[in-house]
């Protein structure tokens, strides 16, 4: 097992399903460096909606917009650097990208918070099979997604099942749970 699906869709769409990782890629990661002052990722979709405002049943209508996890992590990657670093991007391992495991974007993260309580229980599940395999996500930390919101902060998934959006920690540590289209 490679991960817990977490959205299936329901009109049958090849790519549109998305499962969620088995582990952690990291833990205690910042969305981007403490003195990265870059005001602009070419390519990385950002947004000004407040998440509470947006009704988790419709984000699959998003999911096929720009609000792409998979394009934002890779324009993240590509932008990361020694003066401007990205380190919740470059957590993911190189090959798990080539692979297609990205950092959700926040459409993703609003379906997964809508699905917490199942996925937490197959984790719990799966690692009490294997206890190798697989780690439940924490409740006392957030999962960064891949979207930024006005150069100001990034959005997050609280491991409790909620999104928030939070403008001091997206510099301080997050976790990384990747996550993959299918």
């Amino acid at each position: 097992a490679k991960g817990v699906v977490y959205w299936v869709s329901p009109t049958g769409e090849n790519g549109a399903n998305r499962m969620v990782a088995l582990k952690d890629a990291a833990k205690n990661v910042g969305w981007c460096g403490p003195d990265n002052k870059n005001t602009s990722v070419p390519g990385v979709q950002e947004v000004g909606a407040d998440p509470d405002s947006m009704d988790p049943t419709t984000a699959h209508d998003v999911l096929g917009s720009a609000w792409c996890g998979k394009e934002n992590t890779a324009a993240l990657r590509k932008a990361h650097s020694t003066e401007k670093p990205y380190p919740a991007a470059m957590a993911i391992p190189d090959q798990d990208f080539q692979d297609g495991w990205y950092l959700p974007s926040m459409a993703e993260l609003l379906m997964l918070a809508a699905q917490y309580r199942l996925v937490a229980t197959a984790l719990e599940a799966i690692a009490a099979k294997e206890p190798n395999a697989a780690e439940p996500m924490a409740q006392k930390i957030y999962y960064s997604s891949s979207v930024e919101k006005q150069h100001k902060g990034a959005f997050y998934l609280a491991g409790s099942g909620y999104l928030a959006m939070d403008g001091d920690n997206y510099k301080n540590g997050t976790g990384v749970r990747a996550v993959r289209a299918f």
